[in-house]
Parts: structure tokens; C-alpha cells; sequence
């Protein structure tokens, strides 16, 4: 990817991730109390079922991407079309008999999850309106492979950013004009969806003209031979939801629907923050694609440091200031609720960043190299080994929600240390260190940033947001200072700023 849409990515996925957390930021305490903080517990786990979903979906559209895209490259259209069309029909039939699936679901609710008979016509309206956006995610699901095999991941930022602007502005509305109802959410979420669905038809026909979807170009060995390639993916997600995505459920059944609805809350910036490093480093999985159908393992190298040293800074940059601000900023938040505990529990949820935020680029090697059945069965045994603790420690110990969100995070850090960056590195013939000597610099970095913040607080003592942003923007910049000085080379770091500013110029 050239420098110049490697900035405009860049921004317009920073862009995204402030549009996504201000809506997070301003309607949560909002939707807290209006509908009360457990109810608002259900809108995380509504979209925590439709991740249970796409352990189903994803084994054929996690490979979409890489199979069209490299056909494409190599200028096989008749291939590619014979790939693109067949996921879109094999979608729409899981999409059908999904319908089914979560139509009975919804419809038995209260045979599934906690929740009181006041809220429970809200939370079935939000249910169908969440698995509705999923459903149309499902069918539309081929059409967002265009921006990746185009290497346009600035498009596909810049149509976050008009989706999530849509998703504000209608939840706003609804609760200005009419009285609050938590369905809402679910609401805004179905028409952003539908928006993104638009776009995504768009930029198909711009982007990749050669596509052309019909039925002669169906294909049911080409759909075999996705799902083949992608079935790991979908052990993977299954692992990844044993580790971490059953929390809030675990909390509903065994605890309770306040102490999710709490969970929930500590989770939201959590939530954001990881997506948003997920989407940086997802600009660069089109690079490391291309380079990979070129045979290119100098440029995939090379790509994968430059990720390794952006997201870096970014995991840093976040996590410091959600640990070292966070109990002044749940005080101003929702100052009803224990922002201590809130705090503790926000950063247990966000520290495994430390380490998985900076190797986004190894989970790309899996697939690119279509290699992900060792990386799979490793995911999913340590997805049940992690519910197994979390049940012990609840039935044996009062640590409750604590219990539920450090395991997972113990979990996952081990398993990306120990599994994930060697079995990575030797996929793709480099040397392991290629991968863990940025990570150890990543962390030291983050210790120091978060002892400056700690300093720096303690003489500051923000009880204000304007002087909780005063304090933040130190830790900002000292975290990027110290990220940048531990990870980058000082004969590259001056032609590094050169380039990056020469860029912003010719914008």
C-alpha cells in the first residue's frame, strides 16, 4: 500500500473509531438511565449472540476475501466470479435458515437468558432487530470483499464513518423525540446496516467492474472448497468466543442480570478500543495478501513491521490512558455506579491489547497462508479450558465478574506468547523474534507511560472533564514518544517522520 493511502486509511479509521466511541461515550450513561444499566447489559449480549452466529457463517467468508483477491490479482476473472457469486448464494441460504433459527429464539427468550418481565418485550424488539442487521450483514457479506481486493481500505473506513454517523443521528432522534425504549439501539443498527449494505453494492461495481453475479457463474465445489479452507476459521471463532465472547452470558446465568449489565459497562470502551485496533490493522491485510500471491516475502516482512510499529503506538496510546484515567473518568461518567470497580474491571478486559494489539498481523498469516487448523484446535482448547476455570473460580470463590473477564484475558496472552507467534512465524519461514521483540518493547514502553500517567495524576488530581482531557493529552504524547523511541531504529525514524509528514502535504 502506498504511503499516501496508508495515511488516508489511516485517518479515516481514526475518524471511524471517534465517531463509534462518541456514540458509545454519550448514549451509554443516557441509556443507563433511562432503561437502567441492566437493560443495557442486553444490548452487548444481543450482539454477543449474533458472534455466536458467525461461528456457522464465518468458515465460508472468512476465505472470501483471499481466494477472490488473489484471483483477481492474477487476473483470473472467470475464477473470481465463479468465488464471488457462490458465496453470495450460499449466504443468502444460510441467511434463510437463520431467519428460522433466530425467529424460535427470540420468541422463547426468557427460556435462555435472565431478564425481568418489565424489560422483556424491550429486550425480544432489540433481539429481532439485531439478528435482523446480522441477517442482512450475512447476505451482503461478498460484496465487502470489493474494498479489500481493490486495496482500498480507506473506502471502507470512510463508509464506517457515514454508517456510524447514520446509527448516532437516529438513536438521538428516537430518544429525543419519543419515550425511552432500549430497542432503539437495534433500530439505528439494522438502518446503519442497510446503508452499509448500499455502499458495499456500490463500491462492487466501481471498485472490481469484472465481478458479475449470476447464476451460470454458481459454483457448489467452489462453496466446498471455501468452506473447506475456512472451517478452521470457524473453530477459531468458536475459541475466541469460549475465551472471551460467553462473559456476559456467564455474568446473566450464574451472577446476574446487574452484575452483566455492570460488566457491560466496563466493557464499552474496551469494546471500541479493540475493534478500532482490529481495523488498523486490517488496512494492511491487503498488502500482506498481495506480497503473499507475489511471493513477495521481503515486502511481507516489511509490512508487517510497519504494522507491528503503528499498532504498537495505538494499543499504547489507548490503554495507557484508560488505565491511568479511568476511575476519574467513570466518576463523570456514570457517577451512580462503582467507578472503581469499573475501572478494575475495564482494564483487565483491555490489557491482553498489550500483546495481541500489536501482532495483528499474525492472524493474518493463518489465513493468508491458509494454514488455521493447528492455530483453530489450539483457540478452541483454550476457549474451554478458559470456561472451565471461570466455573470453578464462580462456584468456589466470591470473585464473581473478575473471575469472568481476567481468565479469558490470562488466556488469550498465553496462548498468542506461547502458540500463536511461533506457529505464525513459521508459517511464513521468519524468524520468531521478527514478531517478539516488538511486542517486549510494546509492553515496556506501556509500563513506562503508565508510571509517567500515575505521576503525572497524582499531582493533577482531574475531578473535571476538562481536566480529565488536560491530563490526557501529556500521557498521549509521552506514549507516543516513548512507543516510537523503544520500536523504531533512529537511522529509520528520521525518514520515517519525513515521509509521514510529506504525505500529510500532499493531501
Amino acid at each position: 500500500m502506498n504511503n499516501k493511502r496508508l495515511t488516508i486509511s489511516m485517518v479515516a479509521s481514526i475518524v471511524a473509531f471517534v465517531v463509534n466511541a462518541g456514540i458509545g461515550f454519550l448514549l451509554t450513561p443516557y441509556i443507563v438511565n433511562n432503561v437502567g444499566y441492566d437493560a443495557y447489559g442486553f444490548v452487548s449480549l444481543a450482539n454477543n449472540f449474533t458472534n455466536y452466529a458467525q461461528i456457522l457463517t464465518i468458515a465460508l467468508n472468512s476465505m472470501a476475501g483471499r481466494f477472490i483477491t488473489i484471483s483477481l490479482v492474477q487476473k483470473k476473472y472467470d475464477e473470481a466470479n465463479r468465488y464471488f457469486t457462490s458465496t453470495f448464494y450460499a449466504n443468502l441460504i444460510m441467511a434463510i435458515v437463520l431467519f428460522v433459527i433466530s425467529t424460535v429464539f427470540v420468541f422463547k427468550l426468557e427460556n435462555f437468558v435472565n431478564v425481568s418481565d418489565a424489560i422483556l418485550v424491550d429486550i425480544k424488539s432489540l433481539f429481532s432487530l439485531v439478528f435482523a442487521a446480522f441477517l442482512v450483514t450475512l447476505i451482503g457479506s461478498a460484496f465487502s470483499v470489493a474494498t479489500f481486493a481493490a486495496n482500498r481500505k480507506d473506502l471502507e473506513a470512510k463508509r464506517n464513518i457515514e454508517a456510524h454517523v447514520i446509527k448516532v443521528v437516529i438513536i438521538v432522534c428516537l430518544f429525543a423525540i419519543f419515550s425511552p425504549h432500549v430497542y432503539y439501539v437495534g433500530i439505528a443498527s439494522l438502518l446503519m446496516t442497510l446503508y452499509t449494505f448500499a455502499a458495499n453494492l456500490y463500491y462492487t461495481k466501481k471498485l472490481i467492474p469484472e465481478i458479475v453475479i449470476g447464476r451460470k457463474n454458481f459454483n457448489f465445489s467452489k462453496v466446498t472448497e471455501l468452506i473447506k479452507s475456512g472451517i478452521w476459521s470457524s473453530f477459531t471463532r468458536l475459541g475466541s468466543v469460549l475465551s472471551d465472547g460467553l462473559d456476559l452470558l456467564v455474568a446473566n446465568l450464574f451472577i446476574g442480570a446487574d452484575a452483566m449489565g455492570v460488566l457491560s459497562v466496563a466493557k464499552m470502551l474496551p469494546n471500541v478500543i479493540s475493534p478500532f485496533i482490529g481495523t488498523i490493522g486490517g488496512v494492511f491485510a491487503p498488502s500482506y495478501t498481495i506480497a503473499y500471491a507475489n511471493d513477495d516475502k521481503k515486502q511481507l516482512e516489511r509490512e508487517m513491521r510497519k504494522s507491528m510499529l503503528i499498532l504498537s503506538w495505538v494499543s499504547n496510546l489507548c490503554i495507557a490512558v484508560l488505565i491511568v484515567l479511568g476511575k476519574p473518568f467513570f466518576s463523570l461518567w456514570v457517577p451512580d455506579m462503582d467507578s472503581f470497580a469499573l475501572q478494575i474491571l475495564s482494564t483487565i478486559t483491555v490489557i491482553y491489547l498489550a500483546v495481541e494489539g500489536v501482532v495483528q498481523c499474525v492472524w493474518n498469516v493463518f489465513t493468508i497462508t491458509n494454514k488455521l487448523k493447528l492455530n483453530s484446535i489450539v483457540t478452541v482448547a483454550t476457549g474451554f479450558i478458559n470456561i472451565l476455570i471461570v466455573y470453578i473460580l464462580i462456584r468456589t470463590t466470591d470473585l464473581g465478574v473478575l473471575a469472568v473477564a481476567g481468565v479469558s484475558v490470562t488466556t488469550s496472552i498465553l496462548r498468542t506468547l506461547f502458540f500463536s507467534i511461533p506457529h505464525a512465524a513459521k508459517c511464513i519461514d521468519m524468524k520468531k523474534r521478527t514478531f517478539y521483540i516488538p511486542v517486549f518493547k510494546s509492553i515496556f514502553a506501556l509500563a513506562v507511560s503508565v508510571g509517567f500517567g500515575y505521576l503525572l495524576c497524582s499531582r493533577l488530581a482531574p475531578d473535571s472533564w476538562f481536566d480529565l482531557v488536560i491530563a490526557a493529552i501529556p500521557i498521549a504524547i509521552f506514549t507516543t514518544a516513548a512507543t516510537v523511541l523503544l520500536m523504531t531504529k533512529p537511522s529509520k525514524l528520521k525518514s520515517m517522520i519525513f515521509t509521514f509528514f510529506n504525505t500529510l502535504k500532499k493531501q
